[in-house]
């Protein structure tokens, strides 16, 4: 469970104080074609459509809330849904995807690594 309290957006700049989970990027055009590709009803298993958010914790690494340093756990991990309606829990933030028909086999869900043929999730 999230531990910062979350607030109502209106209007103006949209920040994680607004949202508890991490989406896809599609906000240029130019930079996320294939997340936009894959934006759409379709049944494509291979695609992230919302996770739990990648936290920085400011020594260049990421947390989720279900990073539990107490228990050893001090990297990210965390639920996934899909784009074929199925979900699952990741033990990490690199995975095997599949956008607009290019394979990435190790693709990190928060790096921008293909230039918009990635899973880059807004997380923060």
């Amino acid at each position: 469970m999230e531990s910062d309290i979350k607030t109502e957006w209106f209007t103006g700049e949209v920040t994680s104080r607004n949202y508890s989970y991490a989406l896809p990027d599609i906000e240029s055009k130019a930079l996320a074609a294939g997340r936009i590709a894959e934006w759409k009803a379709n049944e494509n298993a291979d695609v992230p459509i919302i996770s739990d958010r990648g936290i920085d914790d400011g020594a260049g690494g990421l947390y989720s809330v279900n990073t539990i340093p107490s228990q050893g756990v001090i990297n990210w991990r965390g639920s996934v849904a899909y784009n074929d309606n199925h979900a699952a829990f990741e033990a990490a933030p690199t995975l095997y995807t599949t956008y607009d028909g290019r394979q990435n086999n190790n693709d990190h869900l928060f790096v921008d690594e293909t230039g918009g043929y990635d899973a880059l999730m807004i997380d923060d």
